[in-house]
């Protein structure tokens, strides 16, 4: 069985993503993302999609803070966001990210 970190995985599912968002050509609602986000990937969704209406992300370990906190204030559609096992965000962030999307 192959692993997603493994060198012999034969996808690159960064890429994978980055041409899901591009083909939905501005009309992406809702995207679940597994360990992959890193500051690139979510500045190229956040840049391609204001439509999202749903955004989880879990155990996304290579996202910054800073990088979460722009992308956010580029869903203006944004109704539900779901952050599981995410060391970047800490129990003090949740009212930044709160007041970042109504603004």
């Amino acid at each position: 069985m192959k692993y997603l970190d493994s060198p012999d995985w034969p996808y690159d599912l960064n890429l994978m993503c980055r041409h899901a968002v591009d083909r939905s050509q501005g009309q992406l609602i809702d995207i679940h993302i597994e360990y992959l986000v890193d500051d690139q990937l979510m500045q190229h969704i956040s840049q391609r999609s204001s439509r999202l209406r749903r955004l989880t992300l879990a155990c996304c370990y290579d996202i910054s803070w800073e990088a979460l906190i722009e992308a956010l204030k580029r869903f203006p559609e944004l109704e539900e966001l779901h952050l599981i096992i995410m060391p970047s965000v800490l129990a003090g962030d949740i009212e930044t990210i709160g007041i970042s999307c109504l603004s």
